[in-house]
Parts: C-alpha cells; structure tokens; sequence
C-alpha cells in the first residue's frame, strides 16, 4: 500500500514538475539522482555555499588526467539536483581541461534549460565541479599530464 502512495506522490510531483516548464531530463535527474552520491574512489572534492543558500558538494576520480567517476550532493532544490546530476554527468570521461571548460551554460543547454530562477543552480553546479578539478590539480601537480 505504501509502494502505490510513494509511486502516485512520485507521478504527481513529476507532472508538477511538467506543468512548470521542465524537461523530461530536468524531470529525470531531480527525481532520481543516481549520481548523488559520494564517489567510492574520489581524489578531489569541491565544495560551494551558494548565494541562494544552497550548498553543493562535488567528488570526482581522476586517472590519467581523466575524470571516469564523479558525484554530488546538494541541500537544495530540485533545480540544484538536476543542475548537480548534469554537471557530473557532462564531466564524466571527459579530460581535465575539457571538464574545466563546463559551464552554466553547457549545463543548461544538456538539461533543456530551467524554469524561473533555475540558472543560479547551474552556475552552482559548474563552480563546484570546478573547484573539484582545482582541488585535485593543486593536490596531484606531479601526477598531471597537461
């Protein structure tokens, strides 16, 4: 019985979500967040206290000037995780340099935008990663190949 509840709240939060201008990806990534989680075998860590008082963590893993695993946790809203969740997705196999090189806007865009105030909640999410990738590249001077 509390399965059907949970699965009916989900459905009706999704379609709030449709009515107000998200997108099926958008829609997805808050949803299910299978990436907000710490990374196993993280060797960087960023983290930013956002204006809007959201606060964002980002673990990414990094073998031969690589990212190949990346996660993240947010207090904050549904914009927050989605913007978290496509950040750590883009940077996924993705180079340090090319992974620096992610923006609010490359975020946005892969989301398929963001309803009203959302975009705070990308740059959010393209600072923390990057203060990931400035942690692990202050942190692993010998290591870098670039």
């Amino acid at each position: 019985m509390l399965e059907k509840f949970e699965e009916k709240a989900r459905e009706l939060f999704k379609e709030a979500m449709r009515e107000k201008g998200y997108s099926e990806v958008a829609i997805e990534l808050a949803t299910d967040p299978q990436d907000m989680r710490i990374c196993e075998e993280h060797n960087a860590f960023g983290l930013i206290d956002g204006y809007c008082g959201d606060t964002m963590m980002v673990w990414i893993q990094v073998e031969d000037d690589s990212i190949i695993d990346a996660s993240f946790h947010t207090d904050g809203c549904s914009d927050s995780i989605a913007a978290g969740g496509m950040a750590v997705r883009l940077a996924k196999g993705k180079k340090l340099d090319e992974a620096m090189q992610i923006d609010d806007k490359a975020i946005l865009d892969a989301l398929g935008g963001l309803p009203s105030e959302g975009g705070h909640c990308a740059i959010l999410a393209s600072n923390t990663l990057r203060v990931a990738i400035s942690d692990y590249r202050s942190n692993h001077k010998d290591n870098e190949n670039s």
